[in-house]
């Protein structure tokens, strides 16, 4: 053979092994990956994005019509019946529950008895003021007086006998001295009896303060009877309009509390509104001005309700909100569904809630890291910490830790730690 078909053979024998060659790595690396694939986590991942969070609220209301009467019971006496239910269409007067009088009726009779008592009293004061009275017209007095004008008539007779010289001087001065006698008794009797009938003046004027006091304390007392008559009258609770219960916070049997009402009943004179109870942490998002699309059940239409009103509730976390909305069909009590889309807070890095890993109470996330290799693009993670925001149903705001171009790992095959090498799952 000539040397050049040696070097000929020897030139195709060296292309044939960098063919084997290459397709050795070709193969070796198409293991490799497929192998690592097999060993590897695999992961999802979403780009960091920026923007606003949406918030969407559920929630079911009923319609009540916006004239409401309310009506109170000032005294505690338990519910014997109730005829009624929540949100039932009354007519007026039907009868909505019945009261227990029995504590009435005894506080009748315990006044009626301690009327009588005073009464009785009043009888007996008026009595001794009357013998009071009496003590003014002195019988001593009118006799000194008596005794005195026949003592001033007889003195008078002595002086003219005396002055015809028919007695002596001895004797007319015996007659005077008998007038004299008679003049200070009377003045004496005069003067006793002015302090005595001061005195019983004074007891008269204090009789009449006691007699003012019984009298006053007897129509109280009667005043308190018709009211307590009143009361007895209106424990049969009737309904004062035409309307919807709205509230009936009691059952059978139970106390009436004073500051909570029997019944709250509205009427349809002035339109309607629906009422919707909100958990707190769903609520804060909520503004007074928010526009609701409010699905009315019986009706099969949706109409808007605005938010007029966010009112606390007896019940811990729960807050009722107040929707205005019009409709011409409306009777009220109607179920409606409420919903609203609401989009909150700016954020220049967001990221799906399901990012977010949590180690020993710090909030971290897993960010991709590629790697350019001579077969390729290979991948790791890196834990990253970061300060949280506000969160909707899907994203999350961060306040702090991204920049806004990393690649966030979303889910993974298996747990990850910082540092490991996963696979992109395409």
């Amino acid at each position: 053979m000539k040397n050049s078909d040696y070097m000929k053979i020897g030139k195709n024998r060296a292309k044939t092994i960098f063919k084997v060659f290459i397709i050795f790595i070709l193969i070796f690396s198409f293991f490799s990956k497929t192998f690592l694939a097999w060993t590897l986590p695999r992961v999802t991942i979403e780009k960091v994005d920026s923007g606003s969070l949406l918030k969407v609220m559920r929630s079911e209301g009923q319609v009540l019509s916006k004239r409401k009467f309310e009506l109170y019971y000032d005294i505690p006496v338990r519910i014997l019946e109730i005829n009624t239910e929540k949100y039932k269409d009354i007519s007026k007067g039907d009868v909505l529950m019945v009261l227990d009088t029995t504590p009435l009726e005894k506080q009748i009779k315990n006044l009626n008895v301690e009327l009588n008592k005073l009464d009785l009293a009043l009888n007996r004061i008026e009595i001794s003021r009357d013998n009071a009275l009496l003590g003014l017209k002195s019988e001593s007095l009118d006799r000194l007086v008596r005794e005195l004008n026949r003592s001033k008539e007889t003195l008078d007779n002595q002086t003219i006998i005396y002055e015809s010289g028919g007695i002596s001087k001895n004797e007319l001065s015996n007659w005077e001295n008998s007038f004299k006698i008679a003049k200070e008794n009377y003045e004496k009797q005069v003067e006793s009896n002015l302090k005595s009938n001061e005195l019983i003046k004074n007891e008269i004027l204090g009789i009449d303060i006691q007699i003012e006091e019984y009298n006053l304390s007897i129509m109280t007392i009667k005043e308190d009877i018709i009211s307590l008559e009143e009361d007895i009258e209106s424990c049969i609770v009737k309904a004062n309009e035409d309307g919807i219960v709205e509230e009936l916070p009691y059952s059978k049997g139970m106390l009436v509390n004073t500051s909570t009402p029997l019944y709250i009943l509205s009427s349809n004179k002035e339109g309607y509104e629906v009422h919707s109870d909100f958990p707190n942490e769903t609520a804060k998002f909520i503004s007074i001005g928010d526009k609701f699309s409010v699905t009315i059940k019986e009706l099969g239409e949706v109409v808007n309700g605005v938010v007029i009103e966010k009112r606390k509730t007896d019940y811990s976390g729960v807050v009722t909100l107040i929707l205005d909305i019009e409709h011409d069909d409306l009777m009220g009590g109607e179920v409606c569904e409420l919903f609203l889309r609401k989009q909150y807070g700016d954020y220049d890095v967001r990221i799906p809630r399901s990012a977010i890993y949590v180690s020993t109470q710090i909030e971290n996330v897993f960010v991709l890291i590629e790697h350019d290799t001579a077969f390729g693009k290979s991948y790791t993670v890196k834990f990253q910490e970061v300060l949280l925001g506000e969160s909707d149903d899907i994203n999350i705001g961060i306040v702090n830790g991204l920049y806004g171009n990393e690649k966030i790992i979303t889910s993974s095959s298996r747990d990850l730690s910082d540092g490991d090498k996963v696979i992109l799952d395409e």
